[in-house]
């Protein structure tokens, strides 16, 4: 799903707002990011979702952190794991945000996703704010999101 939306190119939710990990010529990894103020419902997500699932999703989509840069959605492929490109793709995004002038990386990752927990707290992201989400048999996570920031040069002094 995330892939058939990026190839329609539509600002910020574009390829071009990738950060791609590569292995032998194979994309292992993403990161999308972008300005926070795109997260939100727009006129695409109005048109792409139902509306009862876009009821659900209301908090999730007004939730953020103004005036930060926001990682929408980071993967790393089940073989790739735990080697490091979580982290590279971490600090590129970091890189990206200090390139057009933010100070501050959020994100908001799923309550029970405790591998990328980890991978933030270590990173030195902090909660901001808990975030209901409602259960739905399309959603194979339990007990919301976390909206969490962190604030980049912390991140880029911690790194090197």
């Amino acid at each position: 799903m995330l892939s058939a939306g990026l190839k329609q190119d539509v600002y910020p939710h574009t390829f071009r707002s990738c950060i791609v990990a590569e292995s032998d010529h194979e994309i292992v990894g993403m990161a999308l990011s972008y300005p926070a103020q795109f997260h939100c419902i727009t006129d695409e997500l109005i048109n792409f979702l139902p509306a009862d699932r876009l009821k659900r999703f209301r908090e999730f989509y007004s939730s953020r952190v103004e005036g930060s840069y926001f990682l929408g959605a980071m993967g790393v492929g089940e073989k790739n794991r735990n080697i490091g490109i979580g982290k590279a793709l971490l600090e590129r995004t970091k890189s990206k945000a200090i390139g057009e002038g933010y100070s501050e990386l959020s994100l908001i990752v799923f309550s029970d996703n405790t591998a990328a927990i980890h991978l933030y707290e270590y990173r030195g992201f902090t909660g901001i704010k808990s975030i209901k989400l409602e259960p739905h048999k399309l959603i194979s996570h339990d007990g919301g999101c976390i909206l969490r920031c962190v604030n980049c040069k912390k991140l880029y002094r911690d790194t090197y």
